[in-house]
């Protein structure tokens, strides 16, 4: 091989390694935070992240970078035809969360340790969402979707996992714990472990035979959420929505979703 090919391989290398660090940190990283992680001059990690940037990979929030959309929605073209599908079918439901809990409303499949959002309807009091995903492990749809992945252990690995806040569960024992509590119960919470004051709940969208292939969930202000009184929707929601898409892959007409949830919503949804 030359000294040319050999350059470039080293170079197509590193910028695969610093794309899955920030895939598998799921959150915004810095310069130096980045050098440590992948053991790589700081020099070095600042060439390849601003040339990423220049491309529209990976977007800048001030001395932070994060994955972009642009490339979050490259990788989603592979699954198209079933997030579309998944899209078309579900979004009515999602809608009909976002309208009777009053709270940000969201659908999202698991690729990897991260959640990616097919849909996600937010309230002008929410906190801004800078990105269309989020770490798996620290979030009610994420934990709801990883409860039921046939390799657990394979996913989570043995270290520790990253912190967000001071509620999030680092240690993949402790959460393998969680995610059986998850599968008994049926129902994922977030008790503030993205977002210190943010909290939410999940569920599964269920495409039997094939188990769960989504999630759909509530998320909203820990001062304003009340876990009692969303509950009990969002379980008559997610059922409504399962049914519907067995029937959509079925070839069965007809959503099941009330009509006076398409009608909107009392408080304008910001996507």
């Amino acid at each position: 091989m030359s000294t040319s090919a050999t350059a470039t391989t080293s170079i197509v290398g590193r910028i695969i390694r610093l794309a899955t660090c920030l895939l598998r940190e799921g959150r915004p990283l810095g310069i130096s935070e980045m050098s440590r992680l992948l053991q790589l001059p700081k020099a070095t990690v600042h060439r390849l992240v601003t040339a990423l940037a220049a491309e529209g990979a990976v977007v800048r929030y001030g001395n932070l970078y994060d994955i972009s959309d642009r490339t979050w929605r490259l990788l989603d073209a592979a699954a198209t035809p079933t997030h579309a599908l998944l899209r078309t079918v579900l979004a009515p439901h999602v809608m009909e969360l976002f309208h009777h809990t009053r709270h940000s409303a969201s659908l999202a499949v698991l690729r990897g340790t991260m959640v990616f959002h097919l849909e996600h309807l937010q309230t002008r009091t929410s906190r801004p969402q800078l990105a269309n995903h989020a770490p798996a492990h620290a979030t009610a749809m994420g934990k709801a979707l990883l409860a039921h992945h046939h390799d657990i252990h394979q996913v989570l690995g043995t270290t520790p996992l990253p912190a967000f806040t001071t509620r999030t569960i680092t240690d993949p024992a402790d959460l393998t714990v969680e995610l059986a509590s998850i599968r008994t119960r049926g129902v994922a919470y977030d008790h503030g472990e993205h977002a210190e004051d943010q909290v939410g709940m999940a569920t599964t969208i269920d495409s039997a035979p094939g188990g769960p292939v989504a999630a759909i969930g509530v998320a909203g202000p820990r001062a304003s959420f009340s876990f009692a009184s969303v509950e009990p929707v969002l379980r008559r929601v997610a059922h409504t929505a399962s049914t519907a898409l067995r029937r959509a892959m079925a070839g069965v007409p007809g959503d099941g979703v009330p009509p006076d949830a398409r009608r909107g919503s009392p408080v304008p949804p910001h996507r």
